[in-house]
């Protein structure tokens, strides 16, 4: 990470005591920019998971996961896109509780 990026001297400061401790951390650790299907969330996630799912209708299922679905997908650009709509559709009917609805 540059030196006068926001967030750079926490960055190398957490990098360094890594690889203080665990000098071959380098190889065994992911980074979402260089390997495929990783993606980074925001620590607040499992609290708008939980608003999600207390505002939302309690009959539907837990919107929550629908969300999470989505947010896996999303690229660094924040653009969603469905290679596999079907799949999706299942995905969201499976987490909403209406499996049995998509056949």
């Amino acid at each position: 990470m540059p030196s006068g990026s926001p967030g750079a001297r926490p960055a190398q400061r957490r990098e360094l005591k890594r690889n203080t401790l665990w000098a071959d951390a380098e190889k065994n650790v992911w980074n979402r920019k260089t390997e495929k299907g990783y993606c980074t969330i925001p620590r607040t996630l499992p609290l708008i998971m939980t608003l999600i799912d207390y505002l939302s209708p309690k009959e539907r299922g837990r919107a929550s996961r629908v969300y999470h679905e989505l947010w896996c997908r999303a690229y660094d650009e924040g653009f969603v896109e469905l290679a596999d709509e079907a799949e999706h559709r299942r995905l969201e009917a499976d987490a909403m509780g209406l499996a049995a609805a998509v056949g």
